[in-house]
């Protein structure tokens, strides 16, 4: 999106002002003065975190996603072929843009992050008041995100704002899942906690659905034990020793590859549990 277009939808971080004017290289603000620099598509209202560590975004066209992602993706589909391509759809947390082939038909898409992808329209601190003006977004796109900020009740309420009339967010969150991107792994929600949250936030409608059966949660974690932790352990000094430990631990990994594959059509018939599950999906509504 290039610069005049993309200033139609932002505002001053400094005093909240909406009249901002392209002047050279920068996003200027005509109330405060505020100046946000232009930059390769991309306007930067925060610098970027000197320990950010940037994903390869070689990676996005990878499509090979895990059990949990599987299910969001199935769940946005669901809702998003059914919208309007004319809607504004904002990705916060755009990173490298994994899910790009679920908004492609949105013709007016706004990136936010707080690292300068390639998708990213906005660089911008999400622990801070938003840059996106009052009313401006059809769509907020927010996966995997709300797990990594310290201070949810702001963003949602954020989120809820920069909404118009009628439109909704959509995400999801991990729920049992490992630590990731430490140390910036803050949360893991239940269904009771969103649903407070969203409705805190002035939510008038709240949708919140599971992600994953047993069999998932325990196939995840399993893979986890021994792909991560369990063949990288030391086991003992002895040189031999060790090695005679690694080797039993990839013949045990084997074993249950082989067993969870045999036992599958009867692992699967076990329904849905609400307390063991991978994560979950919600479309809350302004």
């Amino acid at each position: 999106m290039d610069k005049n277009s993309l200033i139609k939808f932002v505002r001053c971080v400094k005093c909240f002002s909406q009249e901002l004017q392209s002047v050279g290289d920068f996003a200027q603000c005509s109330s405060c003065g505020g100046k946000y620099l232009y930059k390769d598509g991309k306007i930067f209202f925060s610098e970027v975190p000197s320990d950010a560590k940037m994903h390869d975004e070689a990676k996005k066209f990878d499509r090979v996603f895990s059990v949990q992602r599987k299910g969001a993706i199935d769940y946005f589909k669901r809702i998003l072929e059914k919208e309007d391509s004319s809607k504004i759809f904002c990705d916060i947390g755009v990173g490298t843009d994994r899910l790009q082939d679920l908004k492609d038909k949105f013709h007016t898409k706004i990136g936010l992050d707080f690292v300068p992808y390639s998708a990213v329209s906005i660089v911008a601190d999400f622990t801070k008041p938003l840059p996106l003006r009052d009313n401006s977004v059809d769509i907020v796109f927010i996966t995997e995100v709300l797990e990594h900020i310290p201070t949810p009740p702001l963003l949602i309420s954020e989120i809820y704002r920069i909404l118009k009339p009628n439109g909704f967010c959509l995400g999801s969150v991990p729920f049992l899942h490992p630590i990731h991107s430490a140390p910036y792994d803050f949360y893991r929600y239940t269904n009771f906690a969103l649903d407070k949250l969203f409705h805190e936030g002035g939510f008038k409608d709240v949708e919140v659905k599971n992600i994953g059966r047993p069999f998932d949660v325990y196939s995840v974690f399993q893979k986890s034990f021994f792909n991560v932790y369990a063949v990288n352990v030391k086991y003992s000094s002895n040189i031999f020793a060790n090695s005679f430990f690694t080797l039993s631990v990839r013949i045990s990994r084997k074993l249950q590859d082989f067993l969870n594959k045999l036992l599958s059509p009867l692992y699967e018939r076990i329904p849905e549990a609400d307390n063991y599950v991978l994560g979950y999906c919600f479309k809350v509504q302004k």
